[in-house]
């Protein structure tokens, strides 16, 4: 009776994928875990070596070294680095056939791209009302952006695109008397009396930059307008008294 055994190959596998785009000043962890042996040898010992064509000291890999960090000073906009993994298996069969060792190799392609503008948002609160996110009834609101372009563009924030939309499509239904601002302006005004009172309403403002390709940069902020309160009762005491001496207490109940 004759028995051959077939071989079969490890595969090496990286996180990244044969090619990654990254944000300029990112910093990347490239993880090649998940290699593995489909025979399952008992015993078997994995050996990873992750290798990068240049720029040796920007990988820090780690203690097992199926993994390593690539450092967020080499991703500028534009640089390229290829990243190897070779992934050996080596296992102890024991006699006659001994140690056998088993590699396979892949390969990454890192691009660092212009990462979009940062873009956070603010609502300016009124003397009544101090907390952000919550707009009295009959008031206006105020919207306010800060913009962090990409080192790597050419343009100042005010020259960005930006445009402004809501949830439930009410820039697109307020008439331009209650557009105090243009949508596309890094702010927005809304007129008092925009917003219905007692409903939510979520504002996203999108931040372009044409100059580096680097996609839109997002931002949204929720605002609550408040409903006027409704007075329910008046309570008095006394019920009766005397003009000019009694005195009289009013309590008014509101929702």
């Amino acid at each position: 009776l004759t028995v051959s055994a077939a071989d079969v190959p490890v595969v090496a596998v990286l996180s990244t994928g044969l090619a990654a785009r990254v944000p300029s000043e990112t910093e990347l962890r490239i993880d090649g875990s998940k290699s593995n042996d489909p025979a399952y040898l008992s015993g078997a010992v994995r050996i990873p070596s992750l290798s990068p064509t240049s720029c040796t000291s920007f990988l820090v890999p780690s203690l097992t070294g199926e993994s390593a960090m690539l450092s967020s000073d080499y991703l500028t906009p534009g640089s390229v680095l290829t990243i190897f993994l070779t992934f050996t298996v080596s296992a102890n069969l024991g006699a006659p056939i001994g140690t056998i060792t088993r590699s396979s190799t892949t390969s990454t392609t890192i691009t660092a791209v212009p990462r979009a503008p940062l873009v956070s948002l603010s609502h300016q609160t009124c003397k009544t009302v101090t907390t952000p996110g919550y707009l009295p009834a009959g008031s206006a609101l105020r919207l306010s952006s800060a913009v962090t372009p990409d080192p790597s563009t050419m343009l100042s924030a005010s020259q960005l695109m930006y445009s402004w939309k809501e949830d439930s499509g009410l820039l697109n239904s307020l008439s331009v008397s209650k557009l105090l601002s243009d949508p596309r302006a890094s702010v927005l005004v809304l007129a008092a009396g925009s917003l219905s009172p007692g409903m939510s309403y979520a504002f996203t403002l999108s931040v372009t930059d044409l100059s580096t390709g680097g996609g839109a940069g997002q931002a949204t902020i929720s605002i609550n307008a408040l409903a006027a309160p409704s007075v329910t009762s008046l309570v008095y005491s006394p019920r009766a008294g005397v003009v000019m001496e009694t005195t009289f207490e009013f309590v008014a109940y509101a929702t």
